[in-house]
Order: structure tokens, then sequence, then C-alpha cells
């Protein structure tokens, strides 16, 4: 319960921060405050949620140990948990979704935001052991549609364009989104 603890605190001090900020959002839009106040308040409210439901659920687990057992056979929290540690592991995929991860990140300033995204979803979806090429070209490719029109259209970021022939891309998609 104490890293909730602390991201709570955390978060309480940073949206105390967001309070301060010097800068009046023109009508109609929002300001560089609203995004932060969104998420620590979201991170707020899961770790109250996580520390509750720890208390209580601590709680009757410890009035249930005190209550005498029936002879029914009742599956204990150890009981179903133990399942997970029989469960293969896959250390050379997690290897290479961090791979993926820092690449992505190195190319997204050459490849653009749509690009190096819309390769980095379709990267992970084959990397989970989907197959259809079809769906993960269409799923990678709207998806990445989706984040750049809510980046740059909704929440007013500014994303990398890329270099050379790549930002010809991203400036059609920018005026097909009609953006300025």
């Amino acid at each position: 319960m104490l890293p909730y603890l602390i991201v709570l605190l955390a978060a309480i001090f940073f949206y105390y921060k967001t309070t301060q900020f010097d800068f009046e959002a023109p009508d109609g839009r929002l300001g560089p405050d609203a995004w932060p106040r969104i998420v620590l308040g979201l991170l707020a409210l899961v770790c109250v949620y996580e520390i509750v439901r720890r208390v209580f659920f601590n709680a009757a687990k410890t009035l249930q140990s005190d209550t005498p057992h029936s002879t029914e056979a009742t599956p204990s929290y150890d009981s179903l948990t133990s399942d997970e540690e029989d469960e293969p592991s896959y250390p050379w995929l997690l290897s290479l979704g961090i791979a993926m991860t820092i690449g992505y990140v190195a190319l997204l300033e050459t490849l653009g935001f749509f690009l190096c995204t819309a390769l980095y979803l379709a990267g992970f979806i084959v990397l989970g052991g989907y197959r259809r090429i079809g769906v993960t070209l269409a799923v990678s490719l709207l998806g990445s549609f989706v984040f750049m029109f809510i980046f740059m259209k909704v929440v007013y970021v500014s994303l990398p364009l890329g270099t050379g022939p790549f930002s010809y891309v991203s400036l059609l998609l920018i005026r097909l989104m009609g953006i300025h």
C-alpha cells in the first residue's frame, strides 16, 4: 500500500503545482494546465481506489481467516494465485518489446509520428502473435491516424513530422484533418 500512498502524495503535490501556471487559456480552448490536471486527478483516483481496496480486502481476508473453517473445501487466495507461477514466461518477447520501444523513440524524428507509430503498433500486434496481415495493417494505420488526430486536433500537441520524404505523409494527413 505504501507505493500507492507515495504516488498519491506526489500526484497531489504536482496537481497543486499546476494551479500555479501563469497562463490564460483562450475561449473555447484548454490551457497547458488542463491535461496534467486531468491525468494527475485520474492518477490520484486510482491510488485512492487501490488503497481503499487493499484496506478492505485485507480486513475481509483477516476476518475470514479468524472464523472457523467449514468442512467444505474453499480455495484460498494463495492457491488461486499459484496457477500464475506455472504459466510460461517469454523474456525474449519482453526484450523485443523494449527494443521496439527504444527504436520507436530513436526513429520518431526521422519517420514522423504517423509512420513511426503505425510501424510500432503493427510490430506489437505481430509480436503478440496475431497473424492476419490485413487486420494488422488496418488497425495500425487507423490507430496511428486516431492518435495523430487526438494529439493534434484535440489536445493541440505538435508532433514530429519526419524528415525528407517522410514529412510528406505527415503534411498530407495534417491537410486532410484540417489542421492549420
